[in-house]
């Protein structure tokens, strides 16, 4: 059976299946989890263990350093070959609609800084898929920025998804 991490889920949890096991995990109890767990403190799986990870508006809650702590874990828990997905609000798409007047200076500050319920959870980095993909080759051998459906609230031409192969 596959074993798939869901990082960060908060309220979009991954169903599992007879041949997939998705593990949905985040800080937040409310989020009602499967495995409650600070993921900036290490993974608890073996090496080479992970089929696939996903990492869906997780990363810009994070400071840099605790990223890059992340990301050396997923890694390190994926199999040779296999992938993360990460989808990030993407800034640079952002302001692009907003300076064509798409959006308002309210849905500019949602997106950069978050609106979470509780205020330690909101966002602590601005990403973009350039400054992503640059950071993400130093892990994978294989990086590149691919269409996919999964996204939560913001409007999905805002969000850039990102594919890594290890």
């Amino acid at each position: 059976m596959e074993k798939k991490l869901n990082i960060g889920c908060g309220n979009t949890h991954f169903k599992s299946s007879e041949k997939v096991n998705w593990i949905n995990i985040d800080i937040e109890p409310i989020k009602k989890p499967d495995l409650l767990l600070d993921c900036t403190k290490g993974l608890p799986y073996e090496s080479n263990s992970i089929d696939e990870i996903y990492a869906g508006h997780f990363f810009e809650h994070l400071t840099y350093p605790d990223m890059i702590t992340v990301i050396e874990e997923c890694v390190r828990v994926l199999k040779k070959d296999c992938f993360m997905i990460i989808t990030i609000p993407d800034m640079v798409k952002t302001y692009k609609y907003y300076n064509e007047g798409k959006f308002s200076r309210e849905f500019i500050d949602q997106v950069a800084f978050g609106r979470e319920p509780n205020p330690i959870n909101n966002h602590k980095q601005i990403l973009d898929e350039e400054y992503m993909i640059k950071v993400l080759n130093k892990y994978f051998k294989n990086v590149q920025s691919i269409e996919f459906t999964q996204h939560m609230s913001m409007p999905l031409k805002l969000n850039t998804h990102i594919k890594c192969i290890k």
